[in-house]
């Protein structure tokens, strides 16, 4: 663990070393400039995303439907929480999907179901990126033809296939049971035994959850409408910024920029490759220098005033489930 943490905290250093570079490199008072002249068009790009957010979090409510019945305001917040975690925290894409699980149960959803609909809304998610990913990839075969970049791009979703591929064959295989196993070996701790009952509880739910093929299919389909929905954010970024571009290049900008962030995922926040992605890609489409940058920091800008308020309602909510957990001991006394 503490190897890990420390790997984390290399990437993270370098990717910051890379987002300083590339701020100075550009010039600090021209980006500032950028971002002041965009105004509150940038409070209407983290609106639009609100939007995309919004069906994701409609999309686990669906994969629930078979089993358990949420609101739409509960599916939403939820996935606000666990976005903002995700985005603004060094927990590698995983703790954003703890705290995930955690809001549900405390709405009365049981243990293995909020884990089990979790991991599968997960690979759900990946699953529909990668097809939006290779949107992006014919666009920019189409923009360019065949070239370096495009190989990349290429190898990238084929390994993101196949990860995606093997996790969905573990999970059938009992993700849980396989994963309380190897806890076992490494240690004879009674607490490690214990996870073997809640283990194959939450496998068979997973299982349960792939038997539902309509909600199934229809989450998914919610996942992939929320990825292009995304692509507004772009187009609406880069309209307020001055550098207005089409719905191709919006598409390619997004689809691309996702892909990269997601591959990144050791990187906390993809702090300098989120950036330095977009500096490429922006020149690839022929932007004017420091586009890609300026739409990568209003990116940035729509993470602070979405996540920010994010993790203080998911401070707010964990108190106040430890101080409802303290006067139900208080009472049983």
């Amino acid at each position: 663990m503490n190897r890990l943490n420390f790997i984390v905290r290399v990437l993270g250093l370098l990717g910051l070393a890379l987002f300083i570079a590339l701020i100075v490199r550009e010039g600090i008072g021209e980006l500032a400039a950028s971002l002041a002249a965009a105004g509150f068009g940038l409070l209407a790009v983290a609106g639009w995303h609100v939007l995309t957010m919004s069906i994701d979090g409609l999309a686990l409510r669906q994969l629930m439907r078979p089993r358990a019945r949420i609101g739409a305001g509960t599916a939403i917040r939820t996935r606000w929480m666990q976005e903002s975690v995700n985005n603004l925290l060094p927990v590698m894409q995983i703790g954003g999907n703890l705290v995930k699980v955690r809001a549900l149960m405390r709405r009365g959803i049981a243990t293995d179901l909020a884990g089990a609909s979790v991991v599968i809304d997960v690979t759900l998610t990946v699953s529909t990126q990668i097809v939006f990913t290779l949107v992006g990839l014919l666009l920019l075969l189409w923009h360019l033809g065949a070239g370096d970049v495009a190989g990349s791009v290429l190898a990238g979703a084929v390994v993101m296939s196949a990860a995606i591929a093997g996790f969905y064959l573990v999970q059938k295989r009992g993700l849980f049971s396989m994963l309380t196993a190897l806890l076992n070996r490494i240690s004879s701790r009674p607490d490690w035994q214990a996870l073997a009952g809640g283990a194959e509880a939450m496998d068979a739910t997973i299982a349960a959850l792939y038997r539902h093929r309509p909600a199934l299919y229809q989450s998914a389909g919610l996942h992939l409408l929320a990825w292009f929905v995304g692509v507004g954010e772009v187009w609406l970024a880069l309209y307020f910024l001055g550098t207005p571009v089409g719905l191709v290049e919006a598409i390619l900008l997004e689809s691309l920029g996702r892909a990269l962030r997601t591959a990144a995922f050791a990187v906390p926040g993809a702090v300098g490759v989120q950036e330095g992605g977009f500096v490429l890609f922006a020149a690839l489409l022929g932007l004017p220098p420091g586009a890609g940058l300026e739409l990568s920091l209003a990116k940035r800008v729509r993470e602070l005033v979405l996540g920010l308020p994010g993790l203080l309602a998911w401070q707010i909510e964990g108190g106040r489930a430890a101080l409802g957990g303290l006067r139900q001991s208080g009472g049983d006394r």
